[in-house]
């Protein structure tokens, strides 16, 4: 009897310390939050970045606008209110006349028109004009110019922008945007001295990509943290004596490639003219309005799905077409779908065009604003919910001539 009272009693002590186990309070992560705060009350501003990720991510709260409505989609999968990534380093690298710097410039010009915000050129190459900034329609009179040599000069103006932002906007509303254009033309310091000595024959020894890596070390936090997208033209020169792997790679090292939250490629670039005849050749001093059409691949991004492929038409007169490519991508999504030689074309059960040819879509698109935006809209929820397919059946390269396609700059 005694046997079984004090085995009743022990068991009865081993689950009463069994439940006191599981009632101590085992820390959570909100409290190892708590212990930040209360470790860094003395600093504020230190303290006020931290928080759990659904209230402090490094979220992308805006777009820069590029001109195009495929490009913004397939950067943010948002063809309205998507483009270059805010707050955040943007590379547009590209062959020679693929119209790099002038996508740029029309990212700028669009940017130029928005309140509250301030638009900055550095240009490395003296190739940024008024007059090019006038045909994209820009506002000159809103756009600071700032010719820049070298990376350290691209660093002291940012460390001046910085400054200035922080202590004229507190409440950090104001946004800034930058076009550098191009990161590879800038020189360093130490390659600039060696000239200066008459020391031709001494090689730069890396101080540009270390120079470059250093910039992204030092302003890349600083960027999100004060509003500033910085978006930077490269070159893509041939990677010789690779036989497996990429043919092209981007200049000035890796510290942009790995900074830069996108980075797009402009790659096989096809010049027309304004009727969409090759150009082989100029004859004399003849002077062609010519149009280029460039492959542009989303290589990276850091937030988004990469590999998006779009090809984008380019006015060397007028800038970016804005509804170029848009064939080529409501094909891929199933919206609009060949028959023969013309396109059917249907939307939320409702069939807008039979056996159309796609100018008369695209006049469609271009004058209901609700359809493209349902359309947009539609899109975008597919990016949303992981949704997102491609047809990827044929190859849909599609000529402006083939299709009827306009000169849709200034829609």
């Amino acid at each position: 009897m005694a046997h079984a009272v004090r085995t009743a009693f022990l068991e009865y002590h081993y689950m009463a310390e069994e439940e006191k186990e599981k009632k101590k309070k085992i820390p959570q992560t909100k409290d190892l939050l708590a212990h930040f705060k209360r470790h860094y009350k003395k600093e504020p501003e230190k303290a006020a970045e931290i928080g759990m990720i659904k209230d402090v991510g490094a979220e992308t709260t805006h777009y820069w606008d590029t001109g195009n409505y495929v490009l913004n989609y397939n950067i943010a999968g948002n063809m309205l209110d998507g483009g270059w990534l805010g707050g955040k380093a943007n590379q547009c690298a590209g062959l020679t006349q693929t119209g790099k710097s002038l996508l740029g410039s029309a990212a700028l010009s669009l940017a130029s028109h928005k309140k509250d915000v301030w638009t900055v050129a550095m240009d490395s190459e003296r190739a940024l004009e008024k007059s090019i900034i006038h045909r994209l329609h820009g506002d000159d009179n809103n756009i600071l110019y700032l010719p820049v040599h070298t990376i350290e000069s691209v660093m002291n103006h940012l460390q001046v922008i910085v400054e200035k932002k922080s202590a004229s906007d507190t409440d950090n509303l104001l946004k800034v945007f930058i076009l550098v254009d191009s990161f590879a033309n800038l020189s360093s310091e130490e390659e600039v001295a060696q000239v200066k000595k008459h020391e031709m024959s001494k090689q730069d020894m890396g101080k540009k990509a270390k120079g470059m890596k250093k910039f992204f070390r030092v302003f890349g936090d600083m960027l999100y943290k004060h509003n500033i997208t910085v978006l930077g033209t490269n070159h893509l020169i041939a990677n010789v004596g690779v036989t497996h792997g990429p043919q092209h790679k981007r200049s000035g090292g890796e510290g942009f490639n790995y900074f830069s939250s996108c980075t797009m490629d402009l790659l096989t670039p096809e010049k027309t003219d304004m009727d969409g005849n090759k150009i082989e050749a100029k004859k004399g001093n003849e002077v062609i309005q010519t149009v280029v059409r460039s492959k542009m691949n989303k290589v990276r991004d850091k937030g988004a799905r990469e590999g998006r492929v779009s090809g984008v038409t380019f006015h060397y007169e007028k800038g970016v077409d804005r509804w170029s490519g848009m064939a080529e991508h409501l094909l891929k999504y199933s919206i609009v779908v060949k028959n023969g030689r013309s396109y059917d074309f249907s939307f939320g059960g409702k069939m807008f065009h039979e056996k159309a040819q796609w100018g008369t879509i695209l006049k469609t698109l271009q004058t209901d604003h609700d359809l493209f935006k349902a359309i947009n809209d539609e899109l975008y929820n597919r990016v949303l919910d992981h949704k997102e397919t491609e047809n990827m059946n044929e190859e849909f390269v599609i000529k402006e001539k083939e299709v009827g396609m306009e000169d849709t700059t200034d829609e």
